[in-house]
Order: structure tokens, then sequence, then C-alpha cells
């Protein structure tokens, strides 16, 4: 599971913290684990650079990250880009949600006139 400090590694049986979550694997807003991997959209650093879709390779043990690579650089054409699915070895995830023109607490859009149509972008998951 993301979190603030970083990932996490649940047993879901026990509840356990298998790991020590790390704040280099912060903010991360959607993760998905697949083919021993797991994939994550990173959105929540003031520093765009940071930002972007990663890959964390695991110990084989599936409790700690060895590395991340990034896969794709956040540059200002994406608006918090966070929902993703892969399917059929690809990376699927909408590139400009628009959440800053969302009001939460209504659940309203603030300014209609600023909705764009949604764009997606599909990558070969590595």
């Amino acid at each position: 599971m993301a979190s603030n400090n970083g990932i996490a590694v649940v047993d879901v049986t026990s509840k356990e913290l298998l790991n020590k979550p790390k704040e280099e694997y912060s903010s991360v807003d959607g993760l998905k684990f697949y083919e021993n991997k797991l994939y994550g959209i990173v959105n929540g650093w003031g520093d765009n650079t940071q930002n972007g879709l990663y890959k964390f390779e695991l110990h084989s043990t599936g409790t700690e990250i060895e590395k991340s690579k990034k896969l794709v650089e956040f540059t200002e054409r994406f608006r918090i880009p966070t929902t993703f699915d892969i399917s059929n070895g690809y990376i699927y995830f909408i590139t400009n949600t628009q959440i800053d023109n969302l009001d939460g607490d209504t659940n309203k859009i603030l300014d209609s006139n600023k909705l764009e149509p949604y764009t997606m972008m599909k990558i070969k998951a590595e």
C-alpha cells in the first residue's frame, strides 16, 4: 500500500507491517502489482522532476524495494495524472485528470469552461 511515509508491505491476514517504508518512495497516487514488480503514479512532490510513472523492482521476498526506475517523466502537459491500469502488458493512465478543477468538499466542477477532453497514455510495462 502507498502511504505518506512510502510504500508499505502489509500481511493481509495478520495485518503486520513487513517492511519499513522509505520516504524516497512516497507521494504515490495509485499502485499496481504486475509480474513481480510494483508500478506507481507519483504525483505528490512539489518538485515536478520527482513525479512520474515508476517501476519498483522488489527483492525476491517481495517485502523490500531494491530499485526504482522512472518510466514516464511528468511535464507541464500532465495535469495531476493518477488513475491507471495494466492490461495485456501495457499500462494505461489518464494524463490530465483535472482534479485541480474540482471542489472536493462539494464534488462540483469549479469552472466548466476550463474542462478539457481526457487524454490517455499507453506504454509497455517493462
